[in-house]
């Protein structure tokens, strides 16, 4: 087998494994990829699959990787073709496999940023006292489903304005005490 048909298997199955490609089915790369040595295919992928879902699930940067693959080529447990084709995949890909698995085990919907300003108002027909100023917050909502953002839009008047800093500074007080 040559170190090309081991990349392109160990590519296959990280499709497969994080991208969720059904099209990468076991018969599917064994037709493409080993047609003259189909009994090499078993055994190969027996040892890739649980080394990328080890890597996957340790978030493991590139160095440490390659201390674990040398320490199975070491052991005999993995050939040499194989932790050359995964550490070329996992330098390529792995924070999109990340990503991926981020996607896959984020349930709720999460904060997506904030944005905030003072305005003061000027002039008013309605309105005798000018010149108060109003705290207009605007919170962005990512839904886990992938569905769109919610955005939340609301004012604030000057003593809710300064309950909310009050509270602002008592969590930067507890950070400062942790730290």
């Amino acid at each position: 087998m040559s170190d090309k048909q081991v990349s392109s298997l160990v590519g296959g199955l990280s499709r497969r494994l994080f991208e969720n490609d059904a099209d990468m089915t076991d018969e599917f790369l064994k037709e493409q990829l080993f047609t003259d040595n189909a009994d090499a295919f078993e055994p190969l992928v027996a040892q890739i699959i649980p080394i990328l879902e080890h890597a996957a699930a340790e978030d493991m940067d590139l160095q440490k990787l390659e201390s674990y693959l040398s320490d199975k080529v070491t052991k005999k447990e993995i050939p040499e073709s194989v932790a050359v084709a995964v550490q070329k995949l996992w330098k390529k890909d792995r924070v999109k496999i990340h990503d991926n698995l981020v996607k896959k085990t984020s349930w709720e919907d999460k904060f997506g940023g904030m944005s905030w300003r003072l305005d003061v108002l000027t002039k008013s027909r309605f309105i005798e006292e000018l010149g108060d100023p109003a705290g207009i917050v605007e919170i962005k909502i990512e839904k886990a489903d992938n569905a769109g953002n919610d955005v939340c839009r609301f004012e604030m008047d000057a003593k809710e304005l300064d309950k909310v800093v009050a509270e602002v500074e008592k969590v930067e007080e507890f950070i400062a005490s942790l730290t």
